[in-house]
């Protein structure tokens, strides 16, 4: 193998890890914000009452 075809498969193994990590990040961000308006709407719906 050459020394061309290992260094790009490292490079594109890593940034698809790099890409697998943020992909997961951003879905965990978007559950918590969800979780947080659903938390701040009953509040706001308690005080309203």
């Amino acid at each position: 193998m050459s020394y061309l075809f290992m260094e790009s498969v490292l490079t594109f193994g890593t940034l698809g890890f790099v890409l697998a990590l943020a992909y997961v990040n951003i879905r965990q961000t978007e559950k918590q914000l969800e979780e947080s308006r659903k938390r701040r709407q009953g509040l706001e719906a308690a005080v309203a009452e």
